[in-house]
């Protein structure tokens, strides 16, 4: 018969019971309370030597645990962990073994950190998040170019897109058959003719935006011709342009991944009915889930517009760059950029340097040959 579970220890009474006063035989009793002639005899010794408390359930845990972590051991991993709190159990063994203490295993230092409760990364108290935004439209757009896709049978295409930092109305929305100046340029033409000039435009530091040896690029060039202010996002820092960033995600989710363009004239019309979707039906969480028109009202303006004029002061030694992106200084050729060919460039010799600027902003330093 199996073991009652309520009354287990009873069973084992009555078990021994029978034999001591029935004098039944051992292999008879075993078989009717369902254990081992070892059991059996295991219970005859305690009762014998302990008495009725002898019968109940003792731990199963082992007497000697050789392998328990010492108090020392655990006060010291958890004085490391408290110290480098972004030290794992693999850390923390390779820092017990440099300072000659026998490490215990990557789950006996994970146990030791659970106790005390110490597990995870110890992270400061998470703060209320607040969404940054402009006041206004056209006050800032995010401009950003997306990892390009394939178009089978075609070629590679790189999205490109401009979201009004404001309402999330996005003014560009455009498959470029070549991540090149020349069509991002072109892209914010026609976007400003429709939309109208932004006061800022934000993008990464990308080469086509951003050059790293502080010479102008065209972007930026375009940009302060139109008297429009180009901010380029912190070193390290993408979630500067996070709204449009996030519109390449649903852009990749909505549309790229769902459908097959045939070629890029397909892939343009395709991301235009989109981008028309996406302002004008689609809700926007960020815009109380109203689409981005109800927030977007944007005034025309007349395009193009003249450049801006770069005005130097009186007296300045000027120079024009010529066809070949050099100005011509002392019967020498000095290159300066191909993007300022026709601009006016200042000159100034300081000793055995020439200091070329454009506007206010130093572009190209020379070291004099005499």
């Amino acid at each position: 018969m199996p073991w009652d579970q309520r009354g287990i220890v009873e069973q084992r009474w009555l078990m021994l019971q029978r034999f001591f006063r029935e004098r039944a035989p051992v292999s008879k009793v075993s078989r009717e309370f369902g254990v081992s002639r070892k059991t059996f005899y295991k219970f005859k010794q305690r009762l014998e030597a302990e008495g009725f408390k002898g019968l109940e359930d003792r731990s199963r845990a082992p007497h000697n645990r050789p392998k328990r972590i010492s108090e020392l051991v655990e006060e010291v991993i958890v004085e490391l962990r408290l110290e480098h709190p972004d030290f794992g159990p693999v850390r923390l063994q390779a820092e017990l073994m440099e300072i000659g203490i026998e490490p215990p295993s990557h789950q006996g230092i994970q146990n030791v950190l659970e106790r005390h409760h110490l597990n995870g990364w110890n992270a400061p108290e998470k703060r209320e998040y607040r969404r940054f935004e402009r006041s206004s439209p056209n006050e800032l757009w995010q401009l950003d170019t997306k990892g390009l896709f394939i178009i089978k049978d075609w070629g590679k295409v790189f999205p490109l897109s401009a979201v009004d930092d404001y309402s999330r109305f996005c003014t560009i929305c455009q498959p470029l058959p070549l991540e090149r100046s020349d069509y991002i340029l072109e892209s914010l033409e026609k976007s400003f003719a429709l939309y109208g000039k932004p006061q800022y435009l934000l993008t990464d530091n990308g080469s086509w935006f951003v050059n790293k040896d502080g010479a102008v690029t065209r972007v930026q060039m375009f940009l302060k011709e139109r008297g429009i202010g180009h901010i380029s996002t912190g070193v390290r820092r993408p979630t500067t342009i996070g709204k449009v960033e996030r519109f390449h995600r649903t852009l990749n989710q909505e549309l790229i991944k769902k459908f097959r363009f045939k070629n890029l004239e397909d892939a343009k019309e395709a991301f235009e009915a989109y981008r028309y979707y996406y302002n004008y039906r689609r809700p926007h969480q960020a815009v109380g889930n109203l689409p981005p028109i109800s927030r977007y009202k944007f005034v025309q303006r007349e395009f193009p517009e003249p450049p801006v004029t770069i005005f130097y002061p009186e007296g300045s030694l000027l120079r024009k760059v010529r066809g070949n992106g050099c100005i011509a200084f002392q019967g020498n050729e000095i290159y300066i950029s191909q993007i300022l060919v026709g601009k006016l460039v200042k000159v100034e010799q300081k000793r055995n340097l020439l200091e070329v600027y454009h506007d206010s902003k130093l572009i190209k330093t020379v070291t004099c040959v005499s």
